[in-house]
């Protein structure tokens, strides 16, 4: 078996010294996102201010007849269509999670209760004020991200030695020619200050990303009301979920090691009312072979059943040692990739073991794979699991694959589970856990 594990090192003799490349690090990713991020959105942000205004303004001129009402619901629609566009761009581009608001009306156009309830739309709403608003803030900060790279690939040719500062930079760089002369000297400080300028540029358009976030946050996501009953459902699932393996566990007792236990303790008993008979110990022998036989095959399911339940490596050494031992004991040939700088909570530790143990049990089950790949990751406050197969794909979780309950543990904790599985393969299952405290 191939396994292969990494994990970051979290302690060393020096902390400071050790921890700050990796902070830089972290730093520069997140002001790469939101650079990245704002140059995406500019030009969206304008495809929806216009989607909206010119909705609006249809709609406005055309209120006083019945088609203007029809004309505000459609534009009330594709404002939110859109919205939903942009909050899966911010997901994807800022490693973040906007969750989604309730689904909307679906017979808006057959019945009056529903036209009336998609006109009333809050969730819809919301999107046309972001686009409204959104607009200005991409814009002004897809424009100090191009201000700021531009600035910064300059004094990177200013200060190359075939820099030149020919070009004239308003009064400061007449200033400095008057005190330092054309030279190398020039260069050199005229190539400093041009960097300066460029990482205060570039980190004001890492604020405008941080509030065009907020922004998607606050206007593109659910309102507090509905965030609370999203969570309250999730919270009712994962009872549900907790109740099914309360039964689970049971009936594994009941049909597994009770049975063998059962026939042990029987098997002992007669063993025991033999001798008491007479027998000699070789008559009994076999019998007593039997009985040490059910006692390991008991002590086996009691394992695997504790083992299911919550393995005792995971809760002292975590979970690089735990899904190594996971992964070793997989038939199919499964690497492993653990890259996290510091151990999650218990309760996101269970919850990413279960899931990791869940989807390689359908591995082996269902997809006729070859080699298996798990993945964990930290990205911003988030903890990313991914198992990826080289299968025949098609896994379909309503087709009793087990990862229905592994999704209400990930979506009671505000997570996200994504199955994709193309026929023909290959099948990943992605799990999203929020750690931030």
């Amino acid at each position: 078996m191939d396994t292969v594990a990494s994990q970051a090192v979290t302690g060393s003799a020096d902390p400071a010294t050790d921890q700050q490349p990796g902070r830089t690090r972290r730093w520069l990713a997140y002001a790469l996102r939101r650079h990245g991020y704002l140059l995406v959105q500019g030009p969206l942000t304008t495809i929806g201010l216009l989607l909206v205004v010119l909705g609006l303004a249809t709609s406005t001129l055309t209120l006083w007849m019945v088609i203007g009402v029809a004309f505000l619901v459609a534009t009330l629609a594709l404002s939110r269509a859109f919205g939903d566009v942009q909050r899966q761009v911010a997901n994807a581009l800022l490693g973040s999670e906007v969750a989604a608001p309730p689904a909307p009306v679906a017979d808006a156009w057959r019945s009056v209760r529903g036209f009336l309830h998609r006109l009333k739309d809050p969730v819809a709403w919301r999107a046309t004020a972001y686009h409204l608003v959104a607009y200005p803030v991409a814009f002004l900060g897809s424009m100090l991200v191009v201000a700021a790279w531009l600035l910064f690939l300059s004094s990177i040719f200013t200060l190359l030695p075939v820099g030149t500062t020919d070009v004239e930079f308003g009064p400061l760089l007449a200033w400095l020619q008057g005190h330092l002369g054309d030279g190398l000297l020039l260069d050199l400080v005229w190539g400093l200050v041009l960097a300066v300028v460029a990482l205060v540029g570039m980190a004001a358009a890492t604020g405008v990303g941080n509030l065009l976030e907020l922004l998607t946050r606050g206007l593109l996501g659910p309102t507090r009301g509905q965030r609370l009953r999203q969570l309250e459902e999730r919270r009712s699932a994962l009872v549900d979920d907790a109740a099914g393996a309360r039964r689970r566990i049971e009936r594994d007792l009941h049909d597994g090691a009770q049975m063998h236990l059962t026939s042990l303790a029987m098997e002992l008993g007669e063993v025991r009312a033999a001798l008491r008979e007479g027998s000699s110990p070789e008559e009994l022998a076999p019998r007593v072979a039997t009985a040490h036989e059910q006692a390991k095959t008991a002590l086996g399911e009691v394992r695997d059943l504790a083992r299911g339940v919550h393995p005792a490596i995971l809760t002292d050494r975590g979970l690089e040692p735990a899904l190594s031992s996971l992964t070793a004991r997989t038939p199919v040939p499964t690497t492993l990739h653990v890259d996290l700088p510091e151990r999650p909570s218990p309760g996101r530790e269970s919850i990413a073991y279960f899931a990791v143990a869940e989807a390689l049990t359908n591995v082996v089950r269902h997809s006729g794979a070859r080699a298996a790949h798990v993945e964990l990751t930290r990205r911003g406050d988030d903890l990313v699991i991914e198992v990826s197969d080289d299968g025949r794909g098609g896994a379909d979780p309503g087709r009793g694959t087990g990862l229905d309950g592994i999704a209400a543990r990930v979506r009671a904790v505000d997570g996200e589970l994504t199955l994709t599985s193309p026929v023909g393969g290959p099948t990943t299952v992605r799990v999203e856990l929020p750690c931030a405290s």
